[in-house]
């Protein structure tokens, strides 16, 4: 008798089916959702002001800035987040 092949993304017992059929150790199976690089986002404060939130995946979210506007929130991102990834990816090193 054959066994049953799993849905995608199933856990069976101690083991996580992904998409590719691959059998994963739950106790792995995290880091295949984790993001390559961080991700910016703009963000109004309670107090009307802007920040820049920062989802990493690889721990709580982070948050950089006080700025009056989302234009300039937004520049930051543009030109300040390649430095932000590079210094906190150097950090998780030591």
């Amino acid at each position: 008798m054959s066994r049953p092949v799993p849905s995608p993304r199933q856990h069976v017992g101690q083991f996580f089916v992904a998409d590719s059929g691959l059998e994963i150790p739950t106790s792995a199976a995290h880091i295949l959702r984790m993001p390559d690089k961080s991700k910016f986002y703009a963000k109004m404060t309670q107090a009307g002001r802007w920040t820049v939130r920062i989802l990493t995946g690889r721990g709580p979210d982070s948050h950089v800035g006080d700025f009056e506007t989302e234009e300039e929130a937004q520049r930051w991102i543009s030109t300040k987040a390649k430095d932000w990834e590079e210094a906190y990816s150097g950090d998780q090193s030591k």
